[in-house]
């Protein structure tokens, strides 16, 4: 799969725009164009603030529903043409914004994602609002899409010359790997760490066969097998950062129910805790 067309979720944060020097140096990397996106919630009159559900809105309080939402699609606006000041040389931008309901954000957002090669998505602050995480979530497990999940107030361009590829032999693992081979062939280094498992059966795939995959897609990985840990997440970042990786690649473990993500532990984790891009597939 060719990377040719990028979808990127911009929170209008300050001047520097989290994210967005990383989405507009991939695009240019890979001849991509670029879609960015503005969320815009639509607060139904019953969910427009925690006093409504006592006993509904007045007219005025849906007035000002209306017009705060006008004037954050005036601030996405404007966003949207600031960033395009800093477009590179041969990179074209579009901007799309998502109107959504509060309980709806994960559905939309995964909808959208749907067409394109793969969205880059700001992890959102812990203390922003509850639908915010609504957009990884929605986008991982909404589209069959790959993302690339952004630390937070990440800044700089996409540095993606060493990967560090987790594998554990199951499907998110192994869609994360195929998704991500664009960026892996471009990589000067790519190391598939696998955590030591007494329990695995011979038939899984292990850490060996993957390289024999990659050697025959012309990337040279090396493998490295690390011990099995209690908190299998910090296990993996810690290698991280011992090889210096300039990403991670991952499968992304967890479901819906009842219109809310459930994540595994490790998932959960890696996202919380990352000081690096993660290329994530479900």
């Amino acid at each position: 799969m060719a990377i040719k067309d990028l979808l990127f979720h911009l929170e209008p944060e300050g001047p520097e725009f989290p994210g967005s020097e990383f989405a507009l140096s991939l695009a240019q990397a890979h001849g991509a164009h670029l879609t960015v996106a503005s969320l815009v919630i639509q607060y139904p009159p019953q969910l427009a603030t925690p006093a409504s559900f006592a006993g509904g809105l007045e007219f005025g309080d849906v007035e000002s529903v209306v017009k705060f939402a006008e004037e954050y699609r005036k601030i996405a606006r404007e966003a949207f043409a600031q960033l395009s000041k800093s477009l590179p040389a041969g990179v074209s931008a579009e901007h799309r914004m998502i109107e959504s309901f509060p309980q709806t954000i994960g559905e939309d957002c995964g909808r959208l994602a749907r067409g394109f090669d793969l969205s880059i998505i700001p992890q959102p602050s812990p203390l922003g609002p509850d639908y915010a995480q609504d957009i990884v979530t929605g986008a991982l497990f909404g589209s069959a899409r790959p993302v690339i999940v952004l630390p937070r107030g990440f800044l700089g361009p996409a540095k993606l010359t060493k990967a560090m590829v987790c594998w554990d032999g199951g499907a998110p693992a192994t869609k994360a790997l195929a998704e991500s081979l664009p960026l892996l062939e471009r990589a000067e280094k790519v190391e598939v760490v696998c955590v030591q498992d007494d329990g695995q059966s011979p038939g899984d795939p292990n850490g060996a066969e993957i390289l024999r995959h990659l050697e025959r897609h012309g990337v040279a990985a090396v493998l490295c097998e690390i011990p099995s840990a209690k908190d299998e997440a910090i296990a993996l970042l810690d290698r991280a950062a011992e090889s210096r990786a300039d990403f991670l690649v991952m499968g992304a473990y967890g479901h819906w129910r009842l219109r809310e993500l459930i994540f595994g532990g490790t998932t959960q984790r890696m996202l919380a805790e990352s000081k690096l891009p993660i290329f994530m597939a479900h």
